[in-house]
């Protein structure tokens, strides 16, 4: 994939990322067992953060980009102020823990396990609050909802479930995916909730009714990441395929498919509805890409059939290109 902007080189194998929600930080969890967290702009190390003992699965920011929460298959899950490197918090489970994500309030964490459990805790006493039960395998992903009062969660069970924080109450079932199911997220409007499985398959349900809206696929392999635009008309998903596709959400057309060095450990973050950078690993190298957004031009004049001449026209005439953001602006 082309637009490489910045390349962190790290010294160990990575086994999980997480790009701060500004786009600014990046923390790396290591085969080592440890965590770095860097400055993209400068590519700096700022802090390495020592106290799990097996490998991290799970790394996410809060919403200050300050904190972070790991989760280990050493069985535990700990909060980090990373200014410092302090660890604040050890939160001890019995199984493998998968992910990890915080409350929209930054007042709990939100954990799924190796047992089919998501777990709740308080993120200032660590305190465990609650354990939501329903699943029968492996929990993979967690996504909040927008105003924070649900979460949507995906298993190896081949379901998606949705559940009510505070009382812990199951609301809906999801059983399209016919395999196990590796990436859900929920859309900004808090209307649609997205899910890919390890056989291709992305799966758009209504978040309220439950109800199938669109069911599509692209990739060849697992789809491991979800993540919707700002304004909910586009997805980006990347795949253990290795490559990272753009979809309209309304119609499930390919706007974009492009490969990557490597499709099992990526981080995207969306900027505004047509800018996202995107962030891989590459051997023990972090690459940072913007979005190519003349690859994604050229690529909707082939859908709409326009000749070789006609591409390379466009791309020399900075009118033309002003008109197509203009459209791409619409959709």
């Amino acid at each position: 994939m082309s637009g490489i902007i910045k390349t962190i080189k790290c010294n160990s194998e990575i086994t999980s990322l997480d790009l701060s929600i500004d786009g600014n930080k990046i923390a790396l969890g290591s085969k080592e067992n440890n965590i770095e967290i860097w400055n993209i702009e400068n590519q700096k190390l700022l802090s390495k953060l020592y106290e799990h003992t097996d490998l991290i699965i799970s790394l996410k920011w809060n919403s200050d980009a300050i904190k972070l929460v790991s989760g280990s298959f050493d069985n535990s899950i700990k909060i980090w102020y990373t200014i410092t490197g302090e660890c604040l918090l050890t939160l001890l489970y019995n199984y493998n823990i998968y992910c990890t994500i915080w409350s929209l309030d930054n007042t709990k964490i939100i954990s799924g396990s190796d047992d089919g459990k998501i777990s709740i805790w308080d993120s200032n006493s660590g305190n465990h609050l609650l354990n939501l039960e329903g699943h029968n395998y492996r929990v993979i992903s967690i996504t909040c909802s927008p105003d924070g009062t649900k979460i949507a969660s995906c298993s190896f069970d081949e379901t998606v479930r949705i559940w009510e924080i505070d009382s812990g109450i199951c609301l809906l079932t999801l059983h399209e995916h016919i395999h196990w199911i590796f990436s859900t997220s929920w859309s900004p409007d808090g209307k649609k909730i997205a899910s890919g499985s390890y056989v291709n398959t992305i799966c758009i349900n209504d978040a309220y009714s439950g109800e199938c809206l669109l069911k599509f696929s692209g990739h060849t392999w697992t789809v491991k990441n979800i993540s919707w635009s700002p304004d909910c008309k586009k997805l980006i998903t990347n795949s253990s395929d290795n490559t990272l596709c753009v979809w309209n959400s309304i119609t499930g057309e390919c706007l974009l498919n492009r490969k990557l060095n490597n499709g099992w450990i990526v981080s995207i973050y969306w900027e505004n509805n047509n800018n996202y950078k995107i962030v891989n690993v590459n051997n023990n190298n972090i690459l940072i890409h913007n979005n190519c957004m003349k690859e994604l031009y050229i690529n909707l004049l082939c859908i709409s059939k326009k000749s070789k001449f006609e591409v390379k026209k466009v791309l020399n005439n900075e009118n033309i290109l002003k008109i197509i953001i203009n459209y791409l602006r619409l959709f």
